[in-house]
């Protein structure tokens, strides 16, 4: 991986790149696995559908959370914050 990072690191490389820098850093031969790629059928692509992005929940402010919790802890109590967040 350092020689693949030395030769391409911030370039746009192809597979041949990748093959080529564990080739020459490993010392060995890829030819075999080169060939065998290229037999290989090629993958067509899939369609993907696009469907509607869910829009996130409403955030609550840390204080009408406090006061959720308060209120599930103790029924009895009648914290409710304002639209300014005050109690």
């Amino acid at each position: 991986m350092d020689l693949y990072f030395k030769r391409h690191d911030g370039q746009a490389v192809t597979c041949d790149d990748f093959r080529a820098a564990m080739a020459d850093a490993n010392g060995r031969d890829f030819s075999a696995f080169t060939a065998w790629c290229a037999d290989q059928p090629a993958r067509s692509a899939v369609p993907v559908a696009s469907a509607p992005v869910p829009k996130p929940a409403p955030q609550r402010s840390p204080l009408s959370r406090c006061a959720h919790v308060l209120s599930t802890v103790c029924p009895l109590a009648t914290v409710s914050p304002d639209a300014t967040g005050a109690l």
